[in-house]
């Protein structure tokens, strides 16, 4: 009882500690850095609508808790725009300023209140359109400037003195932000003029900033040092630079690729930094990072002489986006820029919270990239110098892709040759079992022979030899297409139990199992055999002889309702969980998009498809797609695209239907991707069958051997479907000439058809670690190994001799001297992790050797820092009350 309660009090102690030492990092949406402290003194534009409405203390303080972990301090909301009535007089659009009474003032109050709270700092913005203003058309661009110098000075003047009143009390903002556009000479003294009216109107106590242009041939340095000196805060818009060069280079007109977009990016920062530290100017730069949904455009006029098409496109999302848009600012800083802010334009976009905008609609609308990258802003840990775009590359990636079938009829005495002319990286192998149909047996029915399974297994040897994957289908008539050559049903299982083992020592490679077996073609149907009885004797077999992690798919929907004992409308709320049966069971389709039943596939293709859009985010779905006469209703690019979203196709076969195949290899793409536009109808499915990753951020934050390194990456699945079976992630440390590999235990089949996926992960660094710069990879395969190694669609990101995708470059120092010596590691390295997004520390054991009693007893016994502290605290008390439980190194058993 006594020991007991000693170790109770033992415990109770080291739950305090490391509650007080580790909560705090694991509780962050993502690693946060210790370095630089990173950048904390960020901005953001919130909707109007957030304030418009009346919303809750809880809605308001959840946004403000949102802002914090991004080390927003600044929020601006709109007062509304300034525009010019058809008399010539002035007048306020959509202002809170004009609707006192409606409440809106006060919901203001509201949000400065819940706002300092939380040390956040409310700025309210006047919006002055200068050309809507002025009606450039009519003559003088500023002819009504006093009146709209006035009506500013009014607002910023009712501001301060009236305040924003919520529950009886008076709430101020912090200051004024001011957006005057465009930025044209035309407006240059007035823009002067108001920008110091309001530093006048709200005194030197009260923060005064403005949004301003990029660099352009407008702003000369003088004048821009002008403009700076009436500020606290800038805000150069780093968006609206897509269009025509007809636009001057004042802001739009100047980028078409997203290199040249970064590095007007880099070219602003570091022109601001360069004018502002020759003047001496006190004034925070906080670039605007653009994060909107969609591409936008004008109708062209005569004013834009070079538009060929009748448009204007501005907000270009694949080349003005959050992650480049960060890169050109760290170039900048690499420079010499002095940028330590920045702000999100739109936070409402940036949030994800549009539900009329969706990254399925334009996938260059990568908000959770978008999350990712500002948070490692935010954190300090740069964005790597990687194309973050998709390339348009073909992959020969495993589980996916277009097939071509390879034909294998077993022999009870020949040896079939196991070479493979399949030029595919996917093989649909289809083995033929007529040699044991009791049609060519008289009547008998043989079982596999040593013969048969060792011909099996030499093509399947051949397959992953050649790093191909594989979808596998038996049939009795040698795919001739012939009825009724089917053995018994009690024969058909007791062959499929024959090839459990075979199963299990090539599921790395074996995709799916589709089962055939009854029917010309093993397509289930046209024979006497084919009834639901025998499919779900079938179906059984082969979920007992292949291994869990190989999905089973049927024919039809209908098949499968029947062997899950439903009806087909109850598929509506089928959902298995994974630790079910029927979590392996889908479907394949050989009369793809042939007709509104899919050549006798579905009853309801409606119902039908809503259940596989389900079931096929783990199981794989494929099949044939047909071509019935002249019809394309169901196999237009149009329609296809978009229910191959859907269905999650992974699968197609290359040659059949060989016209359809034709007829996509003519026809373009007209989707909402605007990267695909262009591109043949056949190459927009041949991309996206199955999963497509593409790497759309990573940073990576320097470490001391012995310590703590932290990298965050984004990966996002622009594919129709997903990856359906269990795959290894691993981190690979090229450092010094050697190579380490730290396995994770990120769970890959989570990123779904046309989502991102944001990891934070803190590895611990060996002490003895090599020292100077580490490149660090990616690899996702099926073992852990180079089998199955997937290639994400950027650029030059993929190293073939490591099968691992290239993620970024980090620099390894020397531990600091008071570091506690960890014991050396061998080649292969699987240190500590932290996955901050699950919450949670795991520690994996070495995968060189097997690991020692100390290393079992925790591997935080050897920590250094505060852990090690923590850890010989522990073993003070385990020693004071007799608890001898403790290794050689001083660290107490738990």
């Amino acid at each position: 009882m006594k020991i007991k309660s000693q170790r109770v009090f033992t415990v109770l102690v080291c739950i305090a500690m490391l509650l007080t030492a580790v909560v705090p990092g694991l509780i962050a949406e993502d690693v946060s850095v210790a370095g630089n402290g990173g950048h904390r003194n960020n901005d953001a534009y919130l909707p109007f609508g957030w304030v418009y409405h009346d919303r809750s203390d809880s809605f308001i303080n959840e946004k403000l808790g949102l802002l914090s972990d991004y080390g927003i301090k600044t929020v601006y909301f709109s007062l509304g725009t300034i525009t010019l009535e058809d008399d010539g007089g002035i007048q306020l659009v959509n202002n809170i300023a004009t609707n006192k009474d409606g409440g809106l003032w006060e919901n203001l109050g509201q949000w400065i209140k819940n706002a300092s709270a939380q040390e956040i700092s409310v700025i309210p913005i006047i919006d002055c359109p200068f050309n809507s203003c002025f009606n450039e058309d009519k003559g003088d661009g500023t002819l009504y400037g006093a009146d709209v110098q006035a009506a500013i000075t009014e607002i910023a003047e009712s501001v301060f003195a009236e305040g924003f009143i919520y529950d009886g009390t008076a709430y101020y903002p912090v200051g004024i932000h001011f957006d005057g556009e465009p930025f044209r000479q035309v407006y240059h003294n007035l823009y002067l003029e108001i920008i110091s009216s309001l530093r006048g109107t709200i005194g030197n106590d009260k923060t005064l900033s403005a949004a301003t242009p990029a660099k352009n041939t407008s702003w000369s340095n003088a004048y821009l040092a002008q403009v700076a000196s009436y500020l606290d805060r800038i805000n150069p818009m780093l968006y609206d630079s897509n269009g025509l060069s007809s636009w001057g280079g004042v802001a739009g007109g100047v980028t078409q690729t997203a290199d040249e977009y970064i590095t007007l990016v880099r070219d602003t920062c570091l022109w601001y930094s360069e004018v502002f530290a020759q003047n001496n100017i006190d004034c925070v730069i906080s670039p605007t990072v653009p994060c909107y949904p969609d591409s936008s455009y004008y109708d062209g006029n005569e004013s834009f002489p070079e538009n060929a098409d009748g448009y204007v496109y501005i907000h270009l999302t694949d080349i003005e986006n959050t992650v480049n848009c960060i890169k050109g600012i760290e170039e900048a800083n690499a420079l010499g820029a002095n940028i330590n802010s920045a702000g999100i334009w739109n936070f409402y976009y940036f949030c994800g919270d549009a539900e009329e905008f969706s990254p399925d609609d334009n996938p260059a609308y990568d908000y959770k990239a978008a999350q990712s990258a500002f948070k490692a802003w935010a954190d300090g840990l740069p964005i790597q110098d990687i194309s973050y775009s998709d390339s348009l590359a073909d992959l020969r990636n495993p589980d996916r892709g277009f097939y071509r079938p390879v034909y294998l009829p077993l022999s009870l005495t020949e040896t079939v040759s196991p070479w493979i002319a399949a030029d595919t990286h996917l093989v649909h192998l289809l083995v033929g079992l007529a040699a044991l149909s009791p049609v060519n047996n008289g009547g008998a029915e043989p079982l596999l022979n040593e013969n048969m399974l060792a011909n099996l297994t030499a093509v399947l040897n051949t397959l992953r030899e050649s790093d191909r994957s594989v979808v596998i289908r038996f049939a009795y008539d040698d795919f001739a297409g012939t009825q009724d050559m089917e053995p018994s049903i009690e024969t058909i299982t007791a062959h499929i139990g024959q090839l459990a083992d075979i199963f299990t020592e090539y599921s790395d490679i074996i995709s799916s199992i589709e089962a055939g077996m009854i029917g010309p073609w093993g397509e289930m149907h046209s024979s006497a055999m084919a009834v639901q009885s025998n499919f779900s004797a079938i179906t059984d077999a082969l979920l007992d002889a292949a291994p869990a992690d190989i999905g089973i798919t049927v024919r039809r929907p209908l098949y499968y309702a029947g062997w899950r004992g439903i009806s087909l409308d109850d598929l509506a709320n089928d959902n298995p969980v994974s630790s079910e049966t029927a979590y392996r069971v889908g479907i394949y389709n050989d009369g793809y998009l042939a007709s509104e039943s899919d050549y006798g596939t579905y009853e309801n293709r409606a119902n039908e498809t809503s259940w596989l859009s389900r079931r096929a985010t783990h199981t794989l779905f494929g099949g044939e797609a047909i071509l019935l006469g002249d019809d394309r209703t169901y196999n237009c690019i149009e329609f296809a695209s978009e229910e191959m979203f859907v269905t999650h196709t992974s699968y197609l076969n290359v040659e059949w239907n060989n016209t359809l195949i034709d007829y996509w290899r003519n026809e373009y793409y007209k989707g909402s991707d605007t990267l695909y536009y262009g591109q043949t109808a056949f190459k927009y499915i041949s991309d996206h069958l199955g999963y497509r990753f593409t790497l759309k951020n990573s940073a990576l934050g320097s470490a001391n051997a012995g310590g703590n390194a932290d990298i965050v990456f984004s990966i996002q699945n622009s594919g129709f479907g997903n990856i359906v079976k269990e795959k290894v992630t691993s981190l690979i440390f090229e450092c010094g000439g050697e190579t380490y590999v730290h396995e994770t235990d990120i769970d890959i089949r989570e990123l779904l058809s046309q989502d991102t996926m944001s990891k934070g992960i803190s590895v611990n660094i060996p002490s003895d670690f090599p020292q100077g710069e580490c490149r660090v990879y990616l690899r996702i395969s099926a073992n852990g190994d180079k089998t199955g190694a997937i290639t994400f669609a950027n650029e030059d990101i993929f190293n073939t001799e490591l099968a691992a995708n290239y993620i970024g470059t980090m620099t390894i120092t020397a531990a600091p001297e008071e570091t506690t010596t960890v014991p050396a590691t061998e080649t292969t390295t699987t240190p500590q992790e932290t996955t901050t997004e699950q919450q949670e520390t795991t520690t994996v054991p070495s995968t060189t050797q097997a690991p020692t009693e100390e290393e079992t007893c925790g591997h935080i016994c050897h920590a250094s820092g505060f852990l090690g502290f923590i850890w010989r605290i522990i073993n003070f008390f385990n020693k004071l009350f007799g608890i001898n439980q403790y290794c050689s190194c001083g660290a107490a058993h738990w």
